[in-house]
């Protein structure tokens, strides 16, 4: 131990006798430790005297009370319940609600559900797998109400009743059929609301077929009025703001079929359809339009005539697009009409009648109005570029491609708006023949 203290404090400090006493003692304390049985120590048994032992001891002596009380409370368990209903009028309210409910559900089949469970308790569970039993039996005590009322009516004499009750007897025995054919509005308004419009015009077919077939059913009548209200108010109304959305050729192929196979569009005039579809596609086109402002800096003519070719380039897509897709897979009333080409205007067609519908003609009228009057407020400066005026001839000759007529009330209203001079216009015009001329 002295070696020990002497390593510890190093050769040059010396202790007198009791510094070095003291040293010891705290040195001794500090080495020494209590002399252990370590196999003790990591077994998983208590020690003896030990915390731990007395937890295990009340644990063991609180799960005995818990077993005690258990069985005291099984054991007198009429006794319990009895005194809480008793007590607690809220319990019996309770249980007598519970009752009642149960009392409301209808039983199946209470020999066939007790056998089954006696089956499964004893181990064959394969007799609730078994498809075929419980074939052929009712399936409720309406089923089987309702079954009796059928022996019942064929049972009755028909002497006075014979009518009425043959009418009743096919009631019953299609009563599966009709209470199908009761869903077809809700499945109707649920097709339409999930997007499924070809399955709801089959449905409103389906229902309009019922009506020619059974003309003096008044059920069927209700029937198809409900399928009707449905197919004329929610999905024609869907279906027409779709129009004024930005659709493809396809897609608005498909919205218009979907309009021609519902009232009021059903019928051979496609004039009330056209003027609607065309009236949706201004205002889409309009809106497209105006998303191009030409709010910016009068410094900046570069990015303005920028914006000014973007609205042009909007416009001949959904003006031809809009045109083509109708002419193309419907037919509508044509008149033989003919627009003359400002006498300004350079004009080398022969002039004569060509069948063109008028509503069209509105329609382009109408567009080319909303972009000309947005570039007019926009209060330019000075005459816009040669690149703008020849990009709109080319959606004219665009609109050539469908109607001559079309072409010339586009040109004419150019000239009208004074926003380009009458020799930009004629250049143009030879411009576009020449390129159309060299790439042909």
């Amino acid at each position: 131990m002295d070696v020990v203290l002497e390593t510890l404090i190093g050769s040059e400090l010396e202790l007198n006798e009791d510094e070095k006493r003291y040293s010891l003692e705290v040195l001794r304390e500090v080495l020494q430790c209590d002399r252990r049985d370590y196999e003790k120590y990591f077994s998983s048994s208590a020690v003896e005297g030990s915390v731990v032992e007395d937890i295990a001891e009340v644990d063991a002596q609180i799960s005995a009370v818990e077993r005690r009380l258990r069985n005291l409370l099984v054991d007198n368990r009429t006794e319990v319940i009895r005194e809480a209903l008793d007590s607690d009028g809220a319990i019996g309210s309770k249980v007598v609600e519970i009752r009642q409910g149960l009392e409301q559900l209808w039983e199946l089949d209470n020999e066939e559900v007790s056998k089954t469970r006696e089956k499964a308790e004893n181990g064959e569970f394969m007799a609730l797998l078994d498809p075929n039993e419980g074939l052929g039996k009712p399936e409720d005590e309406f089923q089987a109400a309702l079954n009796k009322l059928k022996d019942r009516v064929r049972r009755e004499p028909g002497d006075d009743h014979d009518e009425l009750t043959r009418g009743l007897g096919v009631v019953l025995e299609n009563l599966t059929k009709i209470t199908d054919l009761m869903e077809l509005p809700f499945l109707a308004r649920t097709c339409i609301r999930t997007g499924h419009y070809r399955e709801a015009v089959m449905v409103y077919e389906f229902s309009k077929s019922l009506l020619n077939k059974f003309p003096g059913s008044s059920i069927v009548a209700q029937i198809h009025r409900n399928v009707s209200d449905e197919t004329t108010m929610t999905m024609l109304t869907g279906l027409v703001k779709l129009l004024s959305t930005n659709l493809t050729a396809n897609q608005l192929k498909k919205v218009l079929n979907y309009l021609i196979a519902i009232p009021p569009f059903d019928n051979n005039d496609k004039s009330c359809l056209l003027q609607v579809y065309l009236q949706m596609r201004r205002f889409f086109i309009k809106q497209e339009i105006s998303t191009y402002s030409l709010t910016v800096e009068r410094s900046n003519d570069a990015l303005r005539e920028l914006m000014i070719k973007r609205k042009i380039e909007v416009l001949r897509e959904h003006l031809y697009m809009s045109l083509s897709v109708f002419a193309d897979n419907y037919d509508t009333k044509l008149v033989p009409l003919q627009i003359p080409l400002d006498n300004k205007l350079l004009d080398t067609e022969d002039k004569k009648l060509i069948p063109t519908n008028p509503f069209a003609i509105r329609f382009i009228n109408d567009c080319e109005n909303d972009f000309l009057q947005q570039l007019l407020n926009a209060q330019p400066q000075h005459k816009l570029s040669d690149s703008v005026c020849l990009q709109l001839v080319y959606c004219s000759f665009r609109l050539r491609d469908l109607n001559h007529n079309y072409h010339n009330l586009f040109l004419n209203k150019i000239c009208e708006s004074n926003l380009f001079d009458l020799q930009q216009v004629n250049n143009a015009i030879d411009k576009r023949r020449e390129l159309a001329s060299k790439y042909a």
